[in-house]
């Protein structure tokens, strides 16, 4: 099975992990192999992922600089 990207040059929406969340369907409107040549109309894929996926947590806190007290309702997006 050759694997593809989940957010494809075409049309990618409605993702969703199965209850396990060791995989997902999602609707796209992709073209793919010989099978469907254009991207006129959606279809449903089925994923399972192949190897764990790694989830990290990030903290900290924003001081400043010269009073070295803590900033509130600073938001920080990676």
């Amino acid at each position: 099975m050759q694997a593809h990207p989940l957010n494809s040059p075409a049309d990618d929406f409605f993702f969703v992990k199965t209850q396990t969340g060791k995989g997902g369907f999602f609707v796209s409107n992709r073209a793919f192999e010989m099978e469907k040549v254009t991207t006129t109309h959606e279809d449903i894929f089925h994923f399972e992922y192949t190897k764990p996926v790694r989830q990290w947590v990030a903290k900290g806190e924003v001081l400043d600089k010269n009073s070295q007290e803590p900033v509130a309702g600073v938001e920080i997006a990676l």
